[in-house]
């Protein structure tokens, strides 16, 4: 799939890397699954949240101080002008998840790409950190953009969903279609995978059997034919193309308007 992204603010499409980390820290906010990947070890953590504002002269540096202590205070933090003089070190990992989170909503940006957001973060923190993040998204009339392997999470603070499997998009449309009518094997096999409460008796949690080949590994046919439940031969020979079905688009050969084809 080839296209261009449109960032509100930005003024023209970005197409290469370069391009998009020219927007970094004014129209673009990242936050990494690893969040002391985001920090340097040696300075405090208030001059790196308000360090992209100040550099790219968005605000003033009361204005920064200020914002930057409304962003941690919300964050969970009871004390954000004490937390702005301890260095990254000194931060658990839901600490330093929530700061990089601040600092990547710091600019008022207008795409937040997300990360795994939340895998540092206990349950509670993770519905109040996800919630403040589309809050976020709501008011500044932002596209939040979140990478994560739980798909119960992402359903639920999501309007749009796309599946990616190896690299390659399987399946995309509405949120609430993908959930209610999967039409990809993969798809379907993570909604089964995903644990549920309730229910009688114990069962063993479904998993899905092999391994994801590389991305970088050439491959006739389908990704996924090698643990799909549903391959025929055109699988292993022609890779499939999105096509709509519904509202959704679906690369799957098998795949029909009411589900995927018979199991």
């Amino acid at each position: 799939m080839a296209g261009e992204v449109y960032v509100s603010g930005a003024g023209q499409p970005l197409r290469t890397a370069a391009e998009l980390r020219d927007q970094l820290g004014r129209h673009v906010g990242v936050v990494l699954q690893n969040p002391f990947q985001a920090f340097d070890p040696l300075r405090p953590v208030g001059r790196q949240v308000t360090e992209a504002v100040l550099r790219r002269k968005l605000m003033g540096k009361q204005g920064a101080r200020e914002r930057a202590v409304t962003l941690l205070r919300q964050m969970g933090f009871d004390q954000p002008e004490e937390l702005q003089r301890l260095f990254p070190g000194q931060l658990s990992g839901g600490m330093a998840q929530r700061v990089a989170i601040a600092t990547a909503v710091m600019p008022d940006p207008g795409v937040v790409l997300a990360d795994e957001p939340t895998s540092a973060l206990d349950a509670m923190l993770r519905v109040r950190v996800l919630g403040l993040l589309r809050a976020f998204a709501g008011r500044r009339g932002a596209a939040l953009v979140m990478i994560s392997h739980d798909l119960s999470l992402a359903a639920e603070f999501s309007q749009q969903l796309i599946v990616l499997y190896s690299g390659r998009v399987v399946e995309a449309g509405p949120t609430a279609e993908l959930t209610a009518l999967p039409r990809h094997p993969y798809t379907r096999a993570l909604i089964a995978c995903t644990p549920k409460l309730g229910g009688e008796g114990k069962r063993e949690l479904p998993s899905i059997p092999g391994s994801v080949p590389s991305p970088l590994q050439s491959l006739a046919g389908c990704r996924f034919a090698a643990r799909c439940p549903l391959v025929i031969d055109r699988c292993r020979t022609e890779e499939p193309q999105l096509r709509r079905l519904g509202g959704a688009r679906v690369a799957c050969h098998v795949a029909e308007e009411g589900g995927t084809g018979p199991s």
